[in-house]
């Protein structure tokens, strides 16, 4: 392994809870220094992350400790250097990777960034739906792939980094908070970093959001690969409009997050996602009232 600085800052997701805007925050910090690609993913099982996410695994940072390293060879005097890898934070199908990072680099700091259990799950989805291929609507498809409200079981993706590191160099925050005050969770995480404040800017702009309304592929999978194969993609140009017209019609289907179907799904993973978060709380001695859909809109106590 070569010589190149260690990483020693982790923002370990949640996916879909705002990590791409944090991560574009901390890095605007003159004493912070965050890796690019984003993600690297590198502490993952290969087998593990390629269940996951194809692109991750292909990418390769996971099998190639010094190819990973060189990603902060001009990291230069920063005091932290940042890897903001969401599968970081994918129990139980992903595992170890905090064991991983603690023997890696033991002085590390973890930052979680957390978003109304709902509201990621739906996000999950959705993203899934445009980039994975979901065919299969809402209340089905978190109903068939229990991954979709794991990674928003909290707790459970937090206990393995207060184990390893000690809660006093874990930062949680949400990211409600952090849209509805910016510049004062950046100060607070700043201080919490030991670093010297930055002067205000503009607030930043949510990054990598999920569109409200995207198509979602209806029918066999096996039908969207084939519309989507680059071989074949030539040969649409020889096919007649109306064709084309009638086979979107047929199977794209659009989806927003004001449709009914999401509204029957919150009915059907509030309880579970209401005992999660009083878990949560439970470990962290703080509430979650910022999250108003865990009472069906109505402003959570704690």
């Amino acid at each position: 392994m070569d010589s190149s600085p260690r990483p020693n800052l982790f923002l370990i997701g949640a996916m879909k809870a705002g990590t791409t805007t944090l991560h574009a925050m901390l890095e605007r910090h003159p004493d912070v220094f965050m890796c690019s690609p984003k993600e690297p993913t590198h502490f993952v099982d290969g087998d593990e992350i390629r269940s996951v996410s194809r692109r991750a695994w292909e990418a390769g940072f996971w099998n190639a400790p010094d190819r990973y390293l060189r990603l902060f060879e001009t990291a230069g005097a920063a005091r932290y250097r940042g890897d903001a890898s969401t599968a970081y934070a994918k129990l139980p199908r992903i595992g170890g990777v905090a064991g991983r990072i603690a023997d890696f680099s033991p002085g590390s700091r973890i930052i979680y960034l957390l978003r109304d259990p709902i509201e990621r799950t739906i996000s999950h989805y959705l993203h899934a739906v445009r980039w994975n291929g979901e065919w299969r609507p809402p209340e089905l498809a978190v109903r068939a792939e229990p991954h979709y409200l794991e990674v928003s079981h909290y707790a459970m993706q937090l206990r393995p980094y207060l184990d390893a590191f000690g809660p006093e160099r874990v930062f949680v925050l949400t990211l409600e908070a952090l849209r509805d005050d910016p510049h004062g969770q950046l100060a607070r995480l700043v201080e919490w970093l030991a670093l010297p404040a930055i002067e205000r800017e503009e607030g930043p702009t949510q990054k990598n959001k999920t569109s409200a309304t995207i198509v979602r592929r209806r029918g066999p999978r096996i039908v969207h690969r084939v519309r989507q194969s680059s071989r074949l993609s030539p040969l649409r140009r020889f096919v007649p409009s109306p064709v084309k017209r009638g086979a979107a019609a047929l199977f794209d289907v659009p989806i927003g997050r004001g449709d009914r179907a999401f509204r029957s799904l919150e009915d059907q993973i509030r309880a579970q996602c209401l005992d999660e978060t009083a878990e949560l709380s439970d470990l962290l001695d703080r509430g979650f009232s910022e999250w108003t859909t865990l009472a069906g809109g109505v402003t959570v106590e704690g």
